[in-house]
């Protein structure tokens, strides 16, 4: 049964997106409101830039390394460095296994033991359903677009694949300004941004953690999270570039 429901819990959002893409190809054919399809499509793949982008900085080791180094965490908190990019490893592993709760033991002076209260360990039980959620919608938004291609290639379409590059190019400029945008109000207002955003995503106030003595929040300042949203705000302005420069690069290769 355990197996099923891992294999279930894989094939769900695969099949959702599967049908999504292929209702935006079925509507397309049917010439169904082209302005209407621009903007799902453009939905779709903003999600699928966010998404993606914040799973790569999620999952990408050094960026721990780099914002530990910076913040002088092993002396603050007196957890070596290798220590902390173990529990950095800890968490990211957790936000994909099946534990309800977070286990998290490093060495500090000398001493294995757990540095988070259960009130840590409680919010991380949270963060974990959100992180889930954008692992979920990467997914989701990539097999959309995929099938999409996949579909409208199979109806052999007039121009498709002209046609979805073209599309992909002027979806990306407009999620460029609004990702500008979005970064100029994160430099200028992060604090009230970063409140607003835990008043909307959880339902509980165990989010609000004292950084004198609770290590979830001295190892995970908040610069920590606004240069990780700069820093996802970074790949999304560089992939829109890409989409934006791509008719130029495949003109006269697409029929």
């Amino acid at each position: 049964m355990f197996y099923i429901n891992k294999l279930f819990a894989f094939i769900q959002p695969i099949a959702i997106a599967s049908f999504l893409g292929t209702m935006i190809v079925v509507l397309n054919s049917l010439k169904f409101s082209q302005v209407l399809l621009k903007i799902l499509f453009g939905f779709v793949l903003a999600i699928f830039l966010i998404s993606i982008s914040a799973t790569f900085v999620i999952n990408m080791s050094i960026f721990y390394s780099f914002e530990f180094n910076k913040n002088k965490t092993d002396t603050i908190t007196q957890i070596p460095q290798d220590e902390l990019m173990s529990a950095s490893e800890q968490i990211r592993k957790y936000f994909t296994n099946d534990e309800q709760y977070l286990n998290l033991e490093v060495y500090q002076n000398g001493v294995l033991r757990s540095i988070y209260s259960e009130k840590e360990i409680s919010h991380m039980k949270d963060v974990k359903f959100l992180i889930k959620g954008v692992y979920t919608l990467a997914t989701i938004s990539l097999t959309i677009m995929v099938m999409t291609i996949i579909w409208g290639i199979a109806l052999k379409t007039n121009r498709f694949l002209s046609t979805i590059i073209n599309l992909l190019a002027s979806s990306a400029k407009y999620i460029l300004i609004t990702a500008l945008i979005l970064s100029v109000l994160c430099l200028l207002a992060f604090q009230q941004l970063f409140l607003i955003f835990h008043q909307i995503s959880f339902a509980n106030d165990l989010w609000i953690l004292d950084p004198s003595k609770d290590y979830l929040i001295i190892m995970f300042p908040q610069n920590f999270f606004l240069e990780a949203t700069l820093f996802i705000g970074v790949l999304i302005l560089i992939e829109c570039l890409i989409l934006i420069f791509l008719p130029k690069f495949t003109k006269g290769k697409l029929a």
